[in-house]
């Protein structure tokens, strides 16, 4: 998790709070191989700013003709 927020001064000499970033990055390993046949592998990023969050989600050797889900959860204090 990478968190990224700052104090600036604006156009009047004022502190400002400048909004925080935070990106969380995740590992994507194989589920059900023993049923695919699939080594898949990825990775995941979750970018969150403000009350809006991008989600970029990229996975190699996807077994064909199948739906591929995906379900995200976390927790603000890192733990499974």
């Amino acid at each position: 998790m990478v968190s990224c927020g700052q104090t600036r001064q604006n156009n009047t000499g004022e502190a400002e709070m400048v909004e925080e970033t935070m990106v969380y990055y995740a590992a994507l390993n194989s589920l059900n191989q023993s049923i695919t046949n699939q080594d898949v592998t990825g990775s995941l990023t979750i970018t969150v700013e403000g009350d809006s969050a991008t989600i970029e989600l990229s996975v190699a050797s996807l077994a064909p003709n199948m739906m591929h889900l995906a379900h995200l959860h976390g927790f603000e204090d890192g733990s499974e």
